[in-house]
């Protein structure tokens, strides 16, 4: 019993003779060194450009807007954030400022199909039904078989009260 006695005052001291020890240097104890260095990722108008369509799936029209403006920013030339950009007017009933955003990205890729869709649907929100059919009718020439014309043509078919015209 004796033996037990002895040995725990021996093994009680060891932290105490640890902490007599002349330390080492601080930064090899508390020095880290970053494994992966971080950068923003919004460096160029692709990256916001996918952040606005984040944004406007979660239907965050707002922040949408801002991350595709951003996105122009850096590339007006950017023909798809130009088109987000006017859905988003669209969506918000911001009706004159979509269709200056589609008829600047239409000058610039006169062949797209859907971006005359988009301008038609513009305009068949605002029932002006003439121009919203003239439009879709320009995409269906470029494109006959997009089937959002052919559906949104139908709409403003019957809206316009040409049901026949419609089918």
């Amino acid at each position: 019993m004796k033996k037990i006695y002895i040995a725990l005052p021996l093994l009680c001291s060891l932290p105490a003779l640890q902490a007599c020890m002349s330390p080492q240097p601080k930064q090899e104890i508390w020095g880290m060194t970053p494994i992966y260095n971080v950068q923003h990722g919004g460096g160029n108008a692709r990256d916001y450009y996918q952040l606005g369509r984040y944004f406007q799936g979660q239907n965050r029209l707002e922040q949408a807007a801002d991350a595709y403006k951003k996105a122009l920013t850096m590339d007006s030339t950017h023909l798809e954030a130009h088109n987000a950009l006017g859905a988003i007017y669209s969506m918000q009933g911001k009706f004159e400022q979509a269709i200056v955003e589609f008829n600047s990205v239409i000058e610039r890729a006169p062949q797209a199909a859907h971006l005359f869709n988009n301008l038609g649907y513009t305009y068949l929100l605002q029932k002006k039904f003439p121009e919203a059919i003239e439009t879709f009718e320009k995409a269906l020439t470029l494109d006959p078989g997009h089937e959002r014309s052919l559906n949104n043509l139908a709409q403003a078919y019957t809206d316009n009260g040409n049901v026949e015209k419609a089918k």
